[in-house]
């Protein structure tokens, strides 16, 4: 529906397509948004839903992640820039991470990994110093 809109619509297109759960921005150049030079490509032809949902036509598309911003840096963020036909761009930021699992279950999960790897280490070695021994 925005790229369809004249452009002077759009900024208020993207206004009313935003929510709390995502902030959508239009604009006519891609250094407007504060975002690191270059993000990671993505191939919508990998994507059948993404290809659907661009109406079958090819875009410009770049994620970004917070690792992707200079370390510290307050403006470190997830964002994905899709440039439109006309060479503008939309810009899609979450306002924070609400996908995957909560920190302290990855933490948990890491720690549990690990004390798994351990014991299987501990108890493979003691096999083999243990089996010497006994012949």
């Amino acid at each position: 529906i925005i790229q369809a809109a004249p452009p002077q619509l759009r900024e208020q297109l993207s206004a009313a397509a935003s929510n709390p759960s995502l902030g959508v921005l239009w604009s006519e150049h891609r250094s407007s948004f504060g975002l690191p030079a270059t993000g990671t490509a993505i191939d919508q032809n990998q994507s059948p839903v993404l290809h659907r949902l661009l109406d079958n036509t090819e875009h410009r598309i770049e994620v970004f992640q917070p690792a992707n911003w200079p370390s510290e840096s307050p403006q470190a963020r997830y964002a994905m820039l899709v440039q439109l036909n006309d060479g503008s761009w939309l810009s899609f930021t979450p306002p924070q991470r609400s996908w995957g699992m909560s920190a302290a279950l990855r933490f948990a999960v890491v720690i549990a990994l690990g004390l798994l790897a351990a014991w299987l280490v501990a108890r493979f070695a003691t096999r083999q110093l243990a089996d010497p021994l006994q012949r």
